[in-house]
């Protein structure tokens, strides 16, 4: 017999840690060797996807629309974010970074925000790391 999957409440925040206490960005939460990927529904639409390396959460993304971190969110046009976010700077194709140093990214395709992704330390010093990783994990 399988379980019946419960989806996740239709609004969400993201932070630079990750979401709540479901997928925190750095915590154990598989035992389980090599990078896996765990997908959970939301309620309305659109998913959440943590990506864990070694057991622990090295990112999370967020493709529902009512999953925001600040002033982005899925499905807000990438101009909003530059008029939000002054200092938006790309870290590769169809990847954007609100601020330098920020743990959280957009992805962006047609110029509208497709998916938030908030990553681990370790990534934010090499963002080129992320791009790759992250079209994997949204196959």
């Amino acid at each position: 017999t399988r379980r019946r999957q419960v989806c996740l409440p239709e609004n969400g925040r993201l932070t630079s840690r990750g979401y709540g206490r479901i997928a925190r960005i750095g915590s154990r939460v598989s035992k389980k060797r090599g990078i896996t990927r765990l997908t959970r529904c939301v309620t309305g639409g659109g998913r959440l996807i943590t990506v864990l390396n070694g057991g622990r959460v090295q990112f999370v993304v967020a493709t529902a629309h009512g999953y925001r971190a600040n002033k982005a969110w899925p499905g807000r046009p990438l101009s909003a974010i530059r008029r939000a976010y002054p200092r938006t700077s790309r870290l590769a194709r169809g990847l954007y970074r609100p601020y330098k140093r920020s743990r959280i990214a957009m992805r962006v395709r047609n110029g509208r925000v497709t998916a938030i992704v908030v990553f681990d330390r370790r990534l934010a010093r090499n963002p080129r790391r992320l791009a790759p990783l992250l079209r994997a994990a949204l196959r």
